[in-house]
């Protein structure tokens, strides 16, 4: 017989005044503990029931809250113990440099009535075809206007003077020996910082090859690493030579 039933049909006791069930305390505790004791037979010796729930979680007591459902994502790291230091987790490493390529932007240049095997000085561009010469710049390297910009846009910069010596001692100043145009984007390539500096041996060895060797003057004189460095060799152009 079901427990729930048998309890009630041990502790139910006809009234005097009616049919109404009395639960009498003493017989009340029999019952239990009768209940209790079959209970515990029938899982000692048969084990839970195929399905059978388990026992559900406990109301959390006066003054006590409810601890909230583990994450499913994994654990935060431990705090280093005292006295440790911790291994700094090193960034991604730099991309392959890529010698200069023929750029891709002489229809654009053409487009805008700029000659790109002849060009001018900026400051000899007007208005309008100075601000789409500046839309080049922005493509090649990946950036936005207030890469050389403040929000006054006559305003001097660093970066706007590196761009004007770029143009002027670069893109104007150098050609590629294999022929097509060197501009911005033949050795940005859409990124603004492309020069691997982790070992200046090898960049040094990359720079010979790449703007020595595959390179030559505009203006037709001999073409080495003072050509850009200067005499004595500066290696920091932009914070020293272009300053």
């Amino acid at each position: 017989m079901p427990f729930a039933p048998l309890v009630r049909a041990l502790v139910r006791v006809r009234s005097k005044g009616g049919e109404a069930p009395v639960v009498r305390s003493g017989v009340l505790a029999g019952a239990v503990a009768a209940a209790a004791l079959a209970a515990s037979v029938t899982t000692t010796a048969c084990g839970p029931g195929e399905g059978a729930p388990g026992p559900g979680p406990r109301a959390p007591g006066p003054g006590e809250t409810t601890a909230p459902p583990p994450s499913a994502s994994a654990p935060e790291p431990l705090p280093p113990a005292s006295g440790t230091t911790m291994t700094p987790v090193p960034g991604p490493p730099p991309e392959p440099m890529k010698p200069a390529q023929p750029s891709a932007m002489a229809d654009k240049l053409r487009e805008i009535g700029v000659d790109p095997t002849a060009l001018p000085p900026l400051n000899k561009l007007d208005a309008k075809t100075l601000r789409d010469v500046m839309n080049t710049f922005t493509k090649a390297l990946g950036v936005k206007c207030s890469h050389c910009h403040e929000k006054d846009f006559r305003a001097p910069t660093a970066n706007k003077k590196i761009a004007t010596h770029m143009w002027n001692d670069f893109t104007r100043g150098l050609a590629l020996d294999g022929g097509g145009l060197l501009y911005c984007d033949s050795c940005h390539g859409g990124r603004a910082q492309f020069l691997d500096r982790t070992d200046l041996r090898a960049l040094g060895a990359w720079m010979q090859e790449s703007y020595v060797d595959k390179m030559r003057r505009a203006d037709k004189k001999d073409h080495g690493c003072e050509t850009c460095h200067g005499d004595p060799f500066e290696g920091k152009i932009l914070t020293k030579l272009w300053k």
